[in-house]
Protein backbone atom coordinates (compact mmCIF):
# COMPACT_ATOMS: atom_id res chain seq x y z
CA UNK A 1 0.00 0.00 0.00
CA UNK A 2 1.34 3.64 -1.21
CA UNK A 3 2.33 5.59 1.61
CA UNK A 4 2.26 2.58 4.15
CA UNK A 5 5.09 1.93 7.07
CA UNK A 6 5.59 -1.30 7.65
CA UNK A 7 6.07 -1.80 11.69
CA UNK A 8 8.12 -4.23 12.84
CA UNK A 9 7.85 -6.46 15.92
CA UNK A 10 10.57 -5.83 17.26
CA UNK A 11 10.22 -1.93 16.94
CA UNK A 12 11.44 -2.06 20.68
CA UNK A 13 11.48 2.57 20.43
CA UNK A 14 7.97 3.16 19.03
CA UNK A 15 6.43 0.53 21.61
CA UNK A 16 6.85 2.42 24.28
CA UNK A 17 5.27 5.21 22.49
CA UNK A 18 2.34 3.36 21.78
CA UNK A 19 2.34 2.76 25.17
CA UNK A 20 2.83 6.12 26.50
CA UNK A 21 -0.46 7.11 24.10
CA UNK A 22 -2.52 4.14 25.60
CA UNK A 23 -3.24 2.94 22.50
CA UNK A 24 -4.02 -0.91 22.22
CA UNK A 25 -2.26 -1.41 18.60
CA UNK A 26 -1.56 -5.05 18.30
CA UNK A 27 1.98 -5.09 16.61
CA UNK A 28 2.38 -8.26 15.35
CA UNK A 29 0.19 -11.65 14.00
CA UNK A 30 1.61 -14.93 14.14
CA UNK A 31 5.11 -13.59 14.10
CA UNK A 32 4.81 -11.40 10.78
CA UNK A 33 5.18 -8.13 9.74
CA UNK A 34 2.03 -5.42 10.29
CA UNK A 35 1.52 -2.79 7.71
CA UNK A 36 0.35 -0.03 8.76
CA UNK A 37 -1.35 3.21 6.81
CA UNK A 38 0.84 6.29 8.86
CA UNK A 39 -1.54 9.25 8.63
CA UNK A 40 -4.45 6.38 10.40
CA UNK A 41 -1.88 5.46 12.68
CA UNK A 42 -0.73 9.14 13.40
CA UNK A 43 -4.65 9.92 13.83
CA UNK A 44 -5.15 7.18 16.18
CA UNK A 45 -1.88 8.29 18.30
CA UNK A 46 -3.25 12.15 19.11
CA UNK A 47 -6.94 10.61 19.41
CA UNK A 48 -5.48 8.99 22.40
CA UNK A 49 -3.55 11.60 23.43
CA UNK A 50 -6.24 14.17 23.18
CA UNK A 51 -8.77 11.71 24.93
CA UNK A 52 -6.11 10.93 27.81
CA UNK A 53 -5.49 15.17 28.19
CA UNK A 54 -9.70 14.96 28.36
CA UNK A 55 -9.74 12.65 31.27
CA UNK A 56 -6.84 13.71 32.64
CA UNK A 57 -8.32 17.06 32.82
CA UNK A 58 -12.09 15.64 34.09
CA UNK A 59 -10.19 14.24 37.15
CA UNK A 60 -8.79 17.12 38.21
CA UNK A 61 -11.66 18.99 37.86
CA UNK A 62 -13.63 16.72 40.02
CA UNK A 63 -10.43 16.93 42.57
CA UNK A 64 -11.25 21.07 42.71
CA UNK A 65 -14.68 20.83 43.36
CA UNK A 66 -13.80 18.99 47.05
CA UNK A 67 -13.08 21.65 49.38
CA UNK A 68 -10.64 18.90 51.72
CA UNK A 69 -7.47 18.15 50.14
CA UNK A 70 -7.79 15.12 48.07
CA UNK A 71 -4.99 13.53 45.60
CA UNK A 72 -4.44 10.65 43.35
CA UNK A 73 -0.56 8.57 43.84
CA UNK A 74 0.44 5.78 41.73
CA UNK A 75 1.77 2.16 43.04
CA UNK A 76 4.94 3.61 44.04
CA UNK A 77 3.69 6.55 46.21
CA UNK A 78 3.98 9.25 43.74
CA UNK A 79 1.74 12.05 43.73
CA UNK A 80 0.23 12.18 40.27
CA UNK A 81 -2.87 14.40 41.24
CA UNK A 82 -3.50 16.83 44.19
CA UNK A 83 -6.26 19.65 44.19
CA UNK A 84 -5.57 23.27 45.28
CA UNK A 85 -6.68 22.36 49.10
CA UNK A 86 -3.93 20.06 49.20
CA UNK A 87 -0.96 22.58 48.15
CA UNK A 88 -2.73 24.69 50.80
CA UNK A 89 -2.90 22.80 53.61
CA UNK A 90 0.73 21.71 52.90
CA UNK A 91 1.90 25.32 51.90
CA UNK A 92 3.21 24.05 49.19
CA UNK A 93 2.96 24.74 45.00
CA UNK A 94 1.77 21.41 43.17
CA UNK A 95 5.44 21.57 41.28
CA UNK A 96 6.81 20.73 44.90
CA UNK A 97 4.34 18.39 45.56
CA UNK A 98 3.50 16.24 41.94
CA UNK A 99 5.62 13.33 41.29
CA UNK A 100 7.14 13.12 45.00
CA UNK A 101 6.45 10.54 47.61
CA UNK A 102 5.26 10.08 51.30
CA UNK A 103 9.01 9.45 51.98
CA UNK A 104 10.03 12.74 50.50
CA UNK A 105 7.28 14.82 51.84
CA UNK A 106 6.75 13.90 54.95
CA UNK A 107 7.69 15.51 57.90
CA UNK A 108 9.40 12.77 59.70
CA UNK A 109 10.13 9.62 59.03
CA UNK A 110 7.49 7.55 61.03
CA UNK A 111 4.88 9.22 59.29
CA UNK A 112 6.48 7.91 56.01
CA UNK A 113 6.11 4.56 56.90
CA UNK A 114 2.94 4.67 58.45
CA UNK A 115 1.53 6.19 55.05
CA UNK A 116 3.66 3.80 53.11
CA UNK A 117 2.13 1.07 55.11
CA UNK A 118 -1.49 1.91 54.61
CA UNK A 119 -0.69 2.86 51.24
CA UNK A 120 0.58 -1.20 50.46
CA UNK A 121 -2.98 -1.93 52.42
CA UNK A 122 -4.93 -0.01 50.24
CA UNK A 123 -3.22 -1.28 47.28
CA UNK A 124 -4.18 -5.10 48.56
CA UNK A 125 -7.49 -4.00 48.27
CA UNK A 126 -8.78 -2.70 52.00
CA UNK A 127 -10.56 0.77 52.35
CA UNK A 128 -8.80 2.91 54.66
CA UNK A 129 -11.58 5.36 57.10
CA UNK A 130 -10.31 6.19 60.30
CA UNK A 131 -10.61 9.21 62.61
CA UNK A 132 -6.56 10.61 63.16
CA UNK A 133 -5.78 13.69 65.88
CA UNK A 134 -2.85 15.29 64.43
CA UNK A 135 -1.00 18.04 64.09
CA UNK A 136 -0.77 19.98 61.05
CA UNK A 137 3.21 20.06 60.25
CA UNK A 138 3.23 23.64 58.40
CA UNK A 139 0.71 25.41 60.79
CA UNK A 140 1.69 23.90 64.08
CA UNK A 141 -2.75 23.64 64.58
CA UNK A 142 -4.28 20.73 66.16
CA UNK A 143 -6.69 19.22 64.00
CA UNK A 144 -8.80 16.02 63.99
CA UNK A 145 -9.06 14.53 60.57
CA UNK A 146 -11.18 11.97 58.27
CA UNK A 147 -9.14 10.12 56.19
CA UNK A 148 -10.60 7.94 52.98
CA UNK A 149 -8.50 5.81 50.51
CA UNK A 150 -9.33 3.21 48.53
CA UNK A 151 -7.09 2.06 45.38
CA UNK A 152 -8.86 2.37 41.66
CA UNK A 153 -7.67 2.05 37.91
CA UNK A 154 -5.88 4.50 36.18
CA UNK A 155 -6.39 5.57 31.83
CA UNK A 156 -3.35 3.09 31.66
CA UNK A 157 -4.49 0.49 33.82
CA UNK A 158 -2.68 1.06 36.22
CA UNK A 159 -3.62 0.60 40.16
CA UNK A 160 -3.24 4.00 41.66
CA UNK A 161 -4.44 5.34 45.04
CA UNK A 162 -7.50 7.71 45.60
CA UNK A 163 -7.46 9.82 48.85
CA UNK A 164 -8.77 12.37 50.44
CA UNK A 165 -8.73 13.99 54.20
CA UNK A 166 -11.74 15.95 56.06
CA UNK A 167 -10.80 18.15 59.04
CA UNK A 168 -13.75 17.75 61.15
CA UNK A 169 -11.91 19.53 64.33
CA UNK A 170 -15.18 22.17 64.39
CA UNK A 171 -17.16 19.34 63.81
CA UNK A 172 -16.21 17.96 66.96
CA UNK A 173 -15.64 20.50 68.64
CA UNK A 174 -19.93 21.90 68.45
CA UNK A 175 -20.47 18.12 69.47
CA UNK A 176 -18.48 18.71 72.53
CA UNK A 177 -20.28 21.71 72.91
CA UNK A 178 -23.48 20.59 72.32
CA UNK A 179 -22.53 17.28 74.82
CA UNK A 180 -21.67 19.74 77.44
CA UNK A 181 -24.88 22.17 76.75
CA UNK A 182 -27.13 18.53 77.35
CA UNK A 183 -25.10 18.11 80.18
CA UNK A 184 -25.90 21.55 81.73
CA UNK A 185 -29.53 20.92 80.65
CA UNK A 186 -29.69 17.38 82.57
CA UNK A 187 -28.28 18.88 85.51
CA UNK A 188 -30.72 21.70 85.40
CA UNK A 189 -33.36 19.58 84.71
CA UNK A 190 -32.66 17.41 87.90
CA UNK A 191 -31.92 20.27 89.95
CA UNK A 192 -35.69 21.08 88.84
CA UNK A 193 -36.63 18.33 89.98
CA UNK A 194 -35.56 18.02 93.11
CA UNK A 195 -36.15 21.13 93.85
CA UNK A 196 -40.09 20.82 92.95
CA UNK A 197 -39.82 17.56 95.20
CA UNK A 198 -38.38 19.71 98.30
CA UNK A 199 -41.02 22.24 97.95
CA UNK A 200 -43.97 19.69 97.89
CA UNK A 201 -42.49 18.45 100.43
CA UNK A 202 -42.59 21.27 102.80
CA UNK A 203 -46.29 21.65 102.40
CA UNK A 204 -48.04 19.78 105.55
CA UNK A 205 -51.22 18.99 103.15
CA UNK A 206 -51.89 16.57 100.17
CA UNK A 207 -50.17 18.54 96.76
CA UNK A 208 -50.21 16.59 93.59
CA UNK A 209 -49.05 17.00 89.93
CA UNK A 210 -50.81 15.06 86.99
CA UNK A 211 -49.95 14.90 83.35
CA UNK A 212 -53.03 15.79 80.53
CA UNK A 213 -53.43 12.06 80.35
CA UNK A 214 -54.15 12.01 84.40
CA UNK A 215 -50.81 10.16 85.25
CA UNK A 216 -49.72 11.43 88.85
CA UNK A 217 -45.82 13.05 88.18
CA UNK A 218 -44.86 14.46 91.27
CA UNK A 219 -46.82 13.72 94.73
CA UNK A 220 -45.23 15.14 98.20
CA UNK A 221 -44.92 12.99 101.76
CA UNK A 222 -48.39 14.02 102.87
CA UNK A 223 -50.22 12.50 100.51
CA UNK A 224 -48.51 9.26 100.53
CA UNK A 225 -48.76 9.64 103.78
CA UNK A 226 -52.83 10.29 103.80
CA UNK A 227 -52.98 7.05 101.47
CA UNK A 228 -50.63 4.86 103.21
CA UNK A 229 -48.82 4.10 100.11
CA UNK A 230 -45.16 4.58 98.86
CA UNK A 231 -44.40 7.24 96.04
CA UNK A 232 -43.79 4.38 93.71
CA UNK A 233 -47.19 2.91 93.71
CA UNK A 234 -48.31 6.04 93.26
CA UNK A 235 -46.62 7.75 90.36
CA UNK A 236 -47.06 6.82 87.23
CA UNK A 237 -50.57 5.94 87.99
CA UNK A 238 -53.76 7.20 87.67
CA UNK A 239 -57.40 8.25 89.42
CA UNK A 240 -58.78 5.11 87.91
CA UNK A 241 -56.04 2.79 88.87
CA UNK A 242 -56.34 4.35 92.67
CA UNK A 243 -59.74 5.75 93.54
CA UNK A 244 -61.60 3.63 95.98
CA UNK A 245 -64.47 2.99 93.45
CA UNK A 246 -65.81 3.93 90.28
CA UNK A 247 -67.55 6.92 91.25
CA UNK A 248 -64.92 8.43 92.39
CA UNK A 249 -62.09 7.89 89.55
CA UNK A 250 -65.66 8.87 86.90
CA UNK A 251 -65.63 12.92 89.35
CA UNK A 252 -62.33 13.55 88.98
CA UNK A 253 -61.67 12.64 85.42
CA UNK A 254 -64.80 14.97 85.20
CA UNK A 255 -63.20 17.64 86.95
CA UNK A 256 -59.60 16.87 85.47
CA UNK A 257 -61.10 17.53 82.14
CA UNK A 258 -62.82 20.62 83.28
CA UNK A 259 -59.35 21.99 84.37
CA UNK A 260 -57.47 21.47 81.55
CA UNK A 261 -59.81 23.16 79.26
CA UNK A 262 -59.16 26.06 81.25
CA UNK A 263 -61.64 26.32 84.34
CA UNK A 264 -60.26 25.87 87.99
CA UNK A 265 -61.72 24.11 90.99
CA UNK A 266 -62.10 25.68 94.69
CA UNK A 267 -64.82 23.26 96.79
CA UNK A 268 -64.89 21.77 100.23
CA UNK A 269 -66.64 18.23 100.08
CA UNK A 270 -66.83 15.24 102.67
CA UNK A 271 -65.48 11.72 101.90
CA UNK A 272 -64.38 8.94 103.79
CA UNK A 273 -60.48 8.85 104.58
CA UNK A 274 -58.77 6.50 102.47
CA UNK A 275 -57.12 4.41 105.36
CA UNK A 276 -59.05 5.16 108.91
CA UNK A 277 -63.06 5.88 106.36
CA UNK A 278 -63.51 8.15 109.20
CA UNK A 279 -65.41 11.13 107.76
CA UNK A 280 -62.89 14.36 106.73
CA UNK A 281 -63.93 17.67 105.78
CA UNK A 282 -61.66 18.87 102.55
CA UNK A 283 -61.07 21.95 100.80
CA UNK A 284 -60.52 20.98 97.48
CA UNK A 285 -57.91 23.27 94.56
CA UNK A 286 -57.19 22.10 91.48
CA UNK A 287 -56.08 24.05 87.88
CA UNK A 288 -53.76 23.81 84.85
CA UNK A 289 -50.52 24.89 83.46
CA UNK A 290 -47.80 24.06 81.24
CA UNK A 291 -44.64 22.27 83.07
CA UNK A 292 -41.09 23.33 81.64
CA UNK A 293 -41.25 21.31 78.68
CA UNK A 294 -44.55 23.16 77.20
CA UNK A 295 -46.94 20.60 78.13
CA UNK A 296 -50.28 20.84 80.29
CA UNK A 297 -50.34 19.43 83.88
CA UNK A 298 -52.86 19.74 86.68
CA UNK A 299 -51.99 20.87 89.98
CA UNK A 300 -54.10 19.38 92.64
CA UNK A 301 -53.85 20.21 96.55
CA UNK A 302 -56.69 18.79 99.58
CA UNK A 303 -56.53 20.55 103.09
CA UNK A 304 -57.82 18.65 106.04
CA UNK A 305 -60.18 21.24 107.74
CA UNK A 306 -62.17 18.50 109.47
CA UNK A 307 -60.67 19.76 112.92
CA UNK A 308 -62.12 23.28 111.83
CA UNK A 309 -65.16 22.13 110.83
CA UNK A 310 -65.52 20.18 114.60
CA UNK A 311 -64.48 23.19 116.37
CA UNK A 312 -67.13 25.69 114.45
CA UNK A 313 -69.39 22.13 115.53
CA UNK A 314 -68.89 22.42 119.41
CA UNK A 315 -68.93 26.19 119.55
CA UNK A 316 -72.05 26.48 117.59
CA UNK A 317 -73.61 23.60 119.81
CA UNK A 318 -72.46 25.93 123.09
CA UNK A 319 -73.58 28.77 121.85
CA UNK A 320 -76.84 27.26 121.27
CA UNK A 321 -76.21 25.47 124.52
CA UNK A 322 -75.93 29.24 126.29
CA UNK A 323 -79.36 30.69 124.48
CA UNK A 324 -81.01 28.17 125.57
Amino acid sequence: MVGSIVIAIGAAALGSWFADAGLLIPLAVAGAALPLPLHAWWRAYHHGRNQRATSEALIQTLLEVIPEPAYLKDAQGRYLMVNTAFTRQRQQSPEQILGRTAFELAPDEDTARFVQAEDEAVLAGQIVYNEDLTRNAYSGDECLRLISKRSSLWLDGQRVIVGASFDISQVRHTETRLQQALDRQTEIAINTVNFVQRLLNVIPEPVYIKDAQGHYVFINEAFARQRNQTASEILGRTATELAPDGATAALVAHEDAEVLSGHSIHKEDQKPHPVTDDIIHRIVTKGACLDAEGRPVIIGANFDITDLRRAQADLQEALARERE
